[in-house]
C-alpha cells in the first residue's frame, strides 16, 4: 500500500498538524506502509518565512507555497504543484479548509481514495468562522471518501457541517511515549512553576486570560510564582510584553521563545503544571506530553480537551475566557498535593491509550477498509 500525506506545512515547522503528520508517517512506515509526505516550503505565515528544501526530511516532496490571502493558520496558502504528487493508493490530506483538502477532485480523477483528517472544531463561532463553516465543507470534506476526527467533540461538529456519520472515524492524536518518558524519570518539579507551551497566539491560545490569572494569583499571595512561555512568535510578542507590564507581573513571567525539543520536554517535566488556556483547541498534543511526563494539567473546557482529561479525572478543567476560573484551577493544584497526585496517577494510566503505535494501527485500518 502507498499513502501520500498532504499538509501545507511540515517539520521543522512547528504545530499540532505538523507533529501529527510526522509521527503518524513514521509509525505507518514501521507497519510496512509505503508513505510520502507532500508539503510546502513555508515555515510560518505570521511572519511569512520560507525554508530551503534541504531543511526538510529526505522522504518529503516539497512544493512552492504561495500565500494568496492573509488568513490565519495557513488557510490562505496554495501550492498548485501538489496536484502532480497524488501517486498513492490513498491520498490523506490534513487540515480542514487548508489547500490539500481541496484536492479531492484531482485525487478522484486519478482514481485514488481521498481521506481528510480535519484537525478542527467549531472554534469561537465568530462571524468569519460561521461563513467558513457554511462554505468550505462543500468544496472539501463533503467529497472525501473518509474523514478522521480527533475526538467525539470534533465528530459532532463535522456531522453538523453535513459529513455523513458513516464516513467518520474518531482517531485521536498520539504521543511518543518512549521519547517523553526519558525525561519523566529525571524530572524534579519546581515549586509554583507554570508552563504554557504553544504558539504565542493571544486570541487562539488565550494568553491574555492566562496573564490575568497570574496577576490574580500574585495578589492572592503566590508572590514567587513563575510562568514560562515557550513557543514560536506569530506576531503577538510585543502585545504580550505590554500586557505583562500593564499587569505588573514582569518578575513573574519568563519568555523563552521557540525551544528545542529536548529543552521543552525538560522544562515541562520540571514544571509544577502545564496550563493551556485556549479559547478553542481541536485536541492539544502538548497535553498528552505533559500527562506522559507526570506533569499536572490545567486546561479549558474547549474542543477535545475534556475528553483527553477524562472530564476532570486526569487534570483540572476550567471555563474558557475566565481569569478567575483559571486562577482557581491553578491554585487548586498548587495548594492541594493530594489532588495533584491523583490527576497525575490517572493521567499516567490514561496516556497509554494514546501511543502512536496504536494510532497508526487504527489509521491503517481505515485505509484498508477503503481499499477493500
Amino acid at each position: 500500500m502507498k499513502v501520500v500525506h498532504l499538509t501545507d506545512r511540515y517539520y521543522p515547522a512547528i504545530g499540532g498538524v505538523e507533529t501529527h503528520v510526522r509521527n503518524l508517517n513514521n509509525h505507518l512506515k514501521s507497519l510496512g506502509v509505503n508513505t510520502t509526505i507532500v508539503s510546502t516550503n513555508i515555515f510560518s505565515v505570521t511572519p511569512l518565512i520560507y525554508m530551503k528544501k534541504s531543511s526538510f526530511p529526505p522522504d518529503t516532496k516539497i512544493e512552492f507555497g504561495i500565500r494568496l490571502l492573509p488568513l490565519p493558520q495557513s488557510l490562505g496558502v496554495v501550492a498548485p504543484g501538489m496536484i502532480n504528487d497524488l501517486h498513492g493508493d490513498v491520498v490523506h490530506a490534513h487540515g480542514l479548509g487548508r489547500f490539500p483538502t481541496f484536492l479531492w477532485w484531482a485525487s478522484h480523477a486519478k482514481k485514488k481514495r481521498f481521506i481528510v483528517t480535519t484537525h478542527s472544531d467549531e472554534g469561537t463561532r465568530k462571524f468569519a468562522k460561521k461563513v467558513f463553516d457554511s462554505l468550505i465543507p462543500a468544496f472539501t470534506i463533503l467529497h472525501a471518501d473518509a474523514v478522521i476526527a480527533l475526538s467525539e467533540h470534533e465528530k459532532e461538529y463535522l456531522i453538523r457541517l453535513g459529513v455523513n456519520e458513516n464516513k467518520i472515524s474518531v482517531i485521536p492524536n498520539g504521543v511518543d511515549l518512549k521519547e517523553v518518558e526519558l525525561y519523566r524519570n529525571k524530572s524534579m518539579h519546581q515549586q509554583n512553576s507554570l508552563l504554557f507551551a504553544g504558539r504565542m497566539d493571544i486570541y487562539h491560545k488565550g494568553l491574555d486570560i492566562l496573564l490575568q490569572a497570574i496577576q490574580k494569583l500574585v495578589n492572592r499571595g503566590f508572590k514567587e510564582i513563575k510562568l514560562h512561555l515557550a513557543g514560536p512568535e506569530v506576531g503577538f510578542y510585543s502585545t504580550i510584553q505590554k500586557l505583562v507590564d500593564n499587569l505588573g507581573i514582569r518578575q513573574n513571567v519568563i519568555m523563552h521563545g521557540l525551544l528545542s525539543r529536548k529543552s521543552l520536554l525538560r522544562l515541562m517535566a520540571n514544571s509544577t503544571a502545564l496550563v493551556l488556556p485556549s479559547r478553542f483547541e481541536p485536541f492539544g498534543i502538548v497535553i498528552l506530553e505533559a500527562m506522559a511526563l507526570g506533569t499536572p494539567v490545567v486546561a479549558t473546557s474547549v474542543g477535545g480537551i475534556p475528553e483527553i482529561l477524562k472530564y476532570g479525572k486526569c487534570g483540572i478543567i476550567v471555563r474558557p475566557n475566565d481569569p478567575d476560573a483559571l486562577a482557581d484551577g491553578i491554585e487548586r493544584l498548587l495548594s492541594d498535593g493530594r489532588k495533584a497526585n491523583s490527576v497525575v496517577k490517572a493521567a499516567l494510566d490514561e496516556v497509554r491509550n494514546y501511543s502512536w503505535d496504536k494510532i497508526a494501527i487504527k489509521t491503517l485500518t481505515v485505509y484498508k477498509q477503503l481499499l477493500s
